[in-house]
């Protein structure tokens, strides 16, 4: 009797789940009904992005893209980025990333660091450049001394330290503080290599200018202190 009764309230658990995912996504489909792809340069744009100018129910308000001499933009909460590239997925665009280049990166000057961008993975695939007390003996920790710049060096020492799959593998020492956390650059992420090539802060910097693919929330024109909160419940 117990196990009849385990069995009914599984299936209407499974019931009510397989009943909210197909309202969800009716509401997707009516929220971008009618809704055709823009463009702009050599990139489709649609939901769950949008371009300014679309419609208002089509894609998500938050992820508005701009078309400025013909060149995708994201004009983000924390400062303008070039959408190098769309790579969609899933049946509404949940699995889409999307290929940012910080356009506060200058190719001939390494001391001008990208803008610090925290996704949901706050660990695996991020590069963290960090301020030391002391000088790191580890072979993890990248001289960055090239690039240090007052303005953001806590202490006197800089290095690049790329992430682990763990806060153990990645290596923190307690005497640094980091400074700037970004995603990996698209040539240096996890899954791509295994073991850290020997790398200077030069190559981190000349990958950076390709960028670094993204998940759509993390895209979102919302702090990321709120992409919890209600602005993405609209979605």
């Amino acid at each position: 009797m117990v196990t009849m009764k385990v069995a009914v309230i599984l299936c209407l658990v499974a019931l009510s789940g397989f009943a909210f995912f197909n309202a969800v996504n009716a509401a997707r489909q009516l929220r971008n009904a009618g809704c055709n792809p823009s463009s702009c340069g050599s990139l489709t744009i649609s939901s769950p992005f949008r371009l300014k100018g679309d419609p208002p129910n089509c894609g998500n308000p938050y992820i508005e893209l701009a078309c400025e001499n013909n060149r995708t933009m994201l004009h983000n909460w924390d400062g303008t980025y070039y959408v190098a590239d769309i790579f969609y997925g899933g049946e509404f665009g949940d699995s889409s990333t999307i290929q940012l280049v910080d356009q506060s990166l200058d190719a001939d000057v390494c001391s001008i660091l990208p803008k610090s961008l925290v996704c949901e993975e706050e660990i695996a695939d991020s590069i963290f450049f960090m301020s030391c007390r002391v000088p790191m003996t580890s072979s993890l920790y990248i001289d960055a001394a090239s690039c240090a710049n007052a303005s953001f060096s806590a202490y006197p020492y800089f290095y690049a330290l790329f992430s682990g799959q763990t806060l153990n593998e990645t290596g923190f020492d307690e005497s640094c503080t980091v400074e700037v956390q970004v995603p990996r650059p698209v040539g240096l992420q996890y899954s791509n290599i295994t073991g850290l090539p020997r790398l200077s802060i030069s190559d981190i910097h000349r990958e950076l200018l390709r960028g670094y693919n993204v998940s759509w929330g993390c895209a979102t024109n919302v702090d990321f202190s709120d992409r919890n909160g209600s602005k993405l419940a609209e979605m």
